[in-house]
Order: structure tokens, then C-alpha cells, then sequence
């Protein structure tokens, strides 16, 4: 899917939510303006600091897939697409 051209995120998804929560898995589904379905998922990871003038060490990663594949990812079984989650 297509994310933001010129800079902002992407209103539909969550990752930026994973920094509520550092470590965790934060899951979604996500119905995109063209129609498409995914099923994205989160989670925050540090990295190797060199330096105390570098920035914050915490990166927020997301990994999905269309949603005809979603049976077979492990992080979907606890959100049913009906649920209010799904879509959000």
C-alpha cells in the first residue's frame, strides 16, 4: 500500500502507537481509501545508542499483509475482522 508521499503518517495506522507501550505487540486492521484490506502489526525495538547527543534509541517497526493472508499470522488470532479494531 501506498504511505505518504511528502512527509505525515499514514491516519489509518497505529505504529505510532506502539510508543505507548515499548515492546509490545500492537495489532490492526487497516481498510485503506483505495479499499484494501491489511492486517499490519507493531512494535517498538531500540537501537544501539553510540553517542548521548544522538537521538532517542527507540524505533517503532510495522510488518503486514493483505488480509487473505491473515489466517496464517500468529498476531491475528486474539482480533476477529469483525471487532471493533478492525478498520479503525
Amino acid at each position: 500500500f501506498h504511505l505518504a508521499e511528502y512527509g505525515g503518517a499514514c491516519p489509518r495506522l497505529d505504529v505510532h502507537t506502539s510508543f505507548r507501550s515499548p515492546g509490545s505487540i500492537v495489532p490492526q486492521f487497516v481498510e485503506m481509501p483505495d479499499g484494501g484490506r491489511f492486517f499490519v502489526f507493531a512494535r517498538t525495538v531500540n537501537r544501539p545508542r553510540f553517542s548521548r547527543h544522538t537521538q532517542d534509541k527507540r524505533l517503532a517497526i510495522a510488518m503486514g499483509c493483505s488480509i487473505e493472508h491473515v489466517a496464517a499470522i500468529g498476531y491475528a488470532e486474539d482480533i476477529q475482522q469483525g471487532s471493533p479494531r478492525f478498520a479503525e
